[in-house]
């Protein structure tokens, strides 16, 4: 179960990594085009 917990739990940062990244990268994108 403890690899079943670590999966998930990788799972989950990987997941909140890129909802913060995805935005981030949208926004420096859109401020980046003149």
């Amino acid at each position: 179960m403890a690899g079943g917990n670590g999966l998930a739990i990788g799972l989950m940062v990987i997941g909140f990594v890129i909802l913060f990244l995805v935005p981030l990268a949208f926004l420096t994108t859109l401020f980046n085009v003149p």
